[in-house]
């Protein structure tokens, strides 16, 4: 075998991995943000109605 190639193999596996590696940090960090809003907007529809509103939350006509 020729060590070049062996290299060659080498760099296209560690590109590879890193992609996956990339694609799965912006995986977890989208959720991590879709939790985070989440979370501040059910924080934000408690405290309106610990206030005493009864127009906290906007429900669906039924149309």
């Amino acid at each position: 075998m020729n060590p070049q190639n062996d290299n060659n193999d080498d760099d296209d596996h560690r590109a590879r991995v890193n992609l996956v590696a990339a694609a799965f940090i912006v995986v977890i960090g989208g959720a991590i943000i879709w939790v985070a809003m989440a979370l501040s907007a059910n924080q934000r529809t408690q405290a309106c109605l610990q206030s005493g509103r009864k127009t906290c939350i906007d429900l669906p006509d039924g149309r």
